[in-house]
This record gives C-alpha cells, structure tokens and sequence, in this order.
C-alpha cells in the first residue's frame, strides 16, 4: 500500500494507495501516550506496558526506545528492540553444508522460539552476534541404520564448530493503514563464534554476509491513541521518573531520534552456500570494500533536527 522514499528533511508524503497516511497528526505527541510507554528498560517493563496498555498478545514485535537525559529535556540514545513469539517452524540442516569438513550423517537443528535474545548495540535495525547457546539448538545422527538419534551435548566429531546468529530487520513495503508498520525480518547463521566475529570489524555490519536460516514479518508499535506526525510511539525511559519530573523532549526531538534509529537499515546479504559464504568473507577481510551496503527498498522518512514553526525552520539541535 505504501511506499517510503528517503528525503533530505522530514517530509510526509507517500506514494499511495488509499487515503492512510502514516506521517500526518498533530505537530506534538499526546501527553497522555507519552506518560504510557514510560519504562525503566526495554526488555521486561517493555513487556508489561505492551500488555497493560496495549493488549499485546505475546507474538513478535518490534520497537524503539529512547533514553532521555538527566532532565529529561533531550534524548541522549535510541535503540530498536524486538520481543515476542516467532511460531517460527525448526530450522535443519546436515553440518557439512555449515562447516565443510564435519561429518555428513551429523544435522544441526535450531528453533528460535522468541526473539527477546537479541540486543541490537549498533543503534540501528540489526543485532549483535547472539552466541548459539542463546538458542534451542540440538544435534542428530542421520545414518541410515539410526534414522534421526538425538546426540547429547554438543557432538565432539571433527569440523563441527561454533556459530552465533544475527537478526536484521528493514520496514516492509506491506505496510498499510490497517496492518500498521510491518518489518521483515531474516535471521542469519554464521559459522563461527562471535567472539571470534569480534575480531573481525566488517562482521557488526548488518550487510556481512550470513546462511539464511528463516525470515518472517513483525509489526512496529505500539501505535499511537492520537496521531501526532509519526506512525508510532517510543518506548522512553527518562533520567528522572516523570513523577518526579514531568519534562519530556520537544516532539520534534522524539521523530528525529525515532528516524534515526529506523533510517540505519541496510539489506542483508545472503549466501547460497556455506562455500560462497566462505569465499566472500574472505575477499572482504582482505578488501573491507567488498562489503556490500545496500539500502532497502523500503525507508522510514527522514526527520529533521530542527524546530518547525509558522512555516521556518528553528534554530538547528546540535546534540
């Protein structure tokens, strides 16, 4: 239905459909929305509020938060973080076509049941490189005489290795006014251990190349109550409770930390084959200029960092 285009400044229209437009509203953002998404984290009080005050039912969902300064008259940081249920189906697969030289009649199978085990460091819609003992993960004996006998533990075969997973997520151009926000979202496999990832710096890049071991869509919310010129709310944890102090950053400082959060996106690059994967991270460990940004088809508008009154642009917000 929609269609994001990016822009130098915020500018809210679309190409579209019907007459939904996600970026129209009141110039400032309810009161009483903002004092409704007030959180200490954004992991298990994200969740309360979720299902307080917005019904949640559990399933996956994606959000911002924003940390406020100690007077709560800026936004110091922004974060996008996931939640919830996947009903994702066990993803399988023999280890030779993970790590080329373990055995063939060994099968590594992972279930990412939820995606509250990611953490997303880089400020943007990718995460860090989640270690595999995060996750539901099993190994089989595939040999014709045992059918598929469990394997206790990790196997202690030759080749089999460490692997840690990243999920990247980019706005969905299946959004609509009754869907809301939507993103997708791929989860990568990559044969090697984040700690050894860590060493190499190309690898915290949304776009290192990773196995594709499932993708799915989540919506973006929690959406707001009144329509304030932004699709959604953030989720704010202030430096001072607003009990204590009932400031809160201009509205247009809220959109601006918002764009910024939901503008880095990148697609993510999926090998075919454990022997291509290989061979491209190796052509960029050698040259870093190889690694391939590529913008998504679809991306959130970008807002500007200035006040917007009576037609004119304010003074520019530096920090």
């Amino acid at each position: 239905m929609y269609k994001w285009k990016r822009f130098t400044g915020y500018i809210y229209t679309m190409t579209e459909l019907s007459a939904q437009v996600f970026f129209t509203g009141a110039e400032d953002i309810d009161p009483d929305d903002l004092g409704h998404v007030e959180v200490t984290n954004f992991s298990t009080a994200a969740d309360r509020v979720l299902t307080e005050r917005f019904q949640w039912d559990g399933t996956a969902i994606g959000c911002v938060g924003l940390t406020l300064s100690p007077d709560n008259s800026r936004v110091n940081n922004g974060v996008f973080f996931t939640r919830g249920i996947t009903g994702l189906s066990e993803f399988s697969s023999p280890c030779d076509q993970i790590w080329p030289e373990a055995p063939s009649n060994i099968a590594l199978a992972i279930r990412i049941a939820s995606l509250d085990n990611f953490t997303f460091s880089s400020g943007g819609l990718w995460s860090d490189l989640i270690p595999s003992e995060r996750f539901i993960v099993a190994y089989f004996d595939t040999s014709p005489s045992t059918g598929r006998t469990p394997i206790l533990g990790t196997p202690t075969a030759p080749g089999i290795g460490a692997f840690c997973i990243r999920l990247v997520c980019q706005v969905s151009s299946s959004s609509s006014g009754k869907k809301g926000v939507v993103c997708k979202y791929t989860l990568l496999l990559y044969p090697e251990s984040a700690e050894e990832l860590g060493n190499t710096p190309e690898a915290q890049q949304a776009s290192w190349p990773g196995l594709k071991i499932g993708d799915g869509y989540l919506p973006l919310g929690p959406r707001p109550t009144s329509r304030w010129r932004c699709p959604i709310l953030p989720f704010v944890k202030p430096g001072t409770p607003f009990v204590q102090n009932s400031v809160a950053p201009a509205s247009f400082r809220l959109r601006f930390a918002i764009s910024s959060v939901m503008g880095k996106v990148v697609q993510p690059d999926i090998a075919r084959s454990v022997k291509s994967l290989t061979d491209r991270w190796e052509k960029i460990r050698t040259n870093p200029r190889e690694l391939a940004n590529k913008p998504p088809a679809t991306c959130w508008p970008v807002a500007t960092p200035f006040q917007e009154t009576a037609g004119r642009k304010g003074e520019k917000i530096l920090n």
